[in-house]
């Protein structure tokens, strides 16, 4: 009489297929041991090793004790201890990424060996508005190591100042004899960037150049005022 064969009569049509995809056990066998993963304890020490890292051997350990003692027959991986350790750990890893980021705003060279800042290089000199000056007091040295990359200067209107050189040393920012209008570097100019050597303490900048005379609008002749020019960039570290 025939009957349907059970799991275990058809296990033994082919002992080693079955054994491969768990339809028996391989009773201590080797049978692809050298490649195989084992749910019940090569998962539980990875997750035990990423606790280690995340928050010592000790918790580890007893994340392991609880697995092996509660995991029972079933695969690691789904038990409520895992999900929850994994859970756990992406949590304070999300934690830990977000407060590098936020601390990283406070001091952008925590882990560089080079402290490097933005800074300001100003340099201004005293004009009556409405009477004509040449530039001769727009010089000075930076207390630091500095790479000039933006010019600003304090015109308010066009004409009202004209730049015949931007010089580091004897390195000129300009490859012409022309002057080029202040107002080009003014607060709202859409390009002030400059290209100059790297400056060091005793590298003197300077700017030549000339005030027109001009009167702004709202502005009375005869005023005395500061004509401004400001290098930024970045910078070594005042006083690090």
């Amino acid at each position: 009489m025939y009957q349907n064969p059970s799991a275990r009569t058809l296990s033994q049509r082919d002992p080693a297929m079955a054994a491969l995809m768990g339809g028996i056990a391989n009773n201590g066998a080797d049978f692809g041991a050298d490649f195989g993963y084992d749910t019940r304890t090569d998962f539980g020490n990875d997750i035990a090793a990423d606790i280690a890292a995340e928050f010592g051997d000790e918790v580890a350990q007893a994340v392991t004790t609880s697995l092996a003692r509660r995991a029972g027959g079933g695969a690691v991986e789904n038990h409520p201890v895992v999900r929850q350790a994994h859970h756990t750990m992406r949590r304070m890893q999300e934690m830990q990424m977000h407060t590098h980021h936020r601390a990283m705003l406070l001091d952008p060279n925590k882990y560089s060996t080079i402290k490097v800042e933005e800074y300001e290089l100003p340099m201004h000199q005293v004009i009556t508005i409405g009477t004509l000056a040449t530039f001769t007091d727009l010089s000075t040295t930076p207390q630091t190591e500095f790479k000039p990359t933006a010019l600003v200067c304090n015109a308010p209107i066009p004409g009202f100042a004209f730049i015949q050189d931007i010089k580091a040393a004897n390195v000129s920012a300009s490859v012409s004899n022309f002057v080029t209008d202040a107002y080009n570097y003014n607060a709202n100019a859409t390009r002030s960037r400059i290209h100059l050597p790297r400056l060091l303490p005793q590298t003197t900048v300077s700017i030549t150049g000339q005030y027109t005379g001009a009167i702004p609008p709202g502005v009375l002749a005869g005023t005395s005022s500061y004509f401004t020019a400001t290098l930024y960039g970045p910078s070594t570290l005042a006083g690090g």
